[in-house]
């Protein structure tokens, strides 16, 4: 029910890559500094090793900002396939 309430928030919020939907922006920003902790910490002990950004419907909507988050900070994951 959480993830229908995301969809309904159909505003759109502007980024510098062009605008994205409300709620998907609200719902990745909620959950991104926990994510970049995981994400540092996983670089950290396993710097070869690769994390892929994937997902499903609302999943992927959010895999596709959080790839741009990655590019924003300037981490740059390789490869990336959108």
């Amino acid at each position: 029910i959480r993830d229908w309430g995301t969809n309904f928030l159909m505003g759109l919020t502007q980024l510098p890559q062009g605008c994205v939907h409300s709620g998907f922006h609200m719902a990745i920003t909620s959950l991104w500094k926990e994510l970049k902790v995981v994400l540092l910490q996983f670089w950290r002990e396993s710097p070869r090793g690769r994390i892929y950004v994937t997902g499903h419907s609302q999943g992927a909507a959010l895999a596709i900002m959080a790839t741009l988050l990655l590019l924003q900070e300037d981490w740059h994951p390789s490869p990336i396939y959108l």
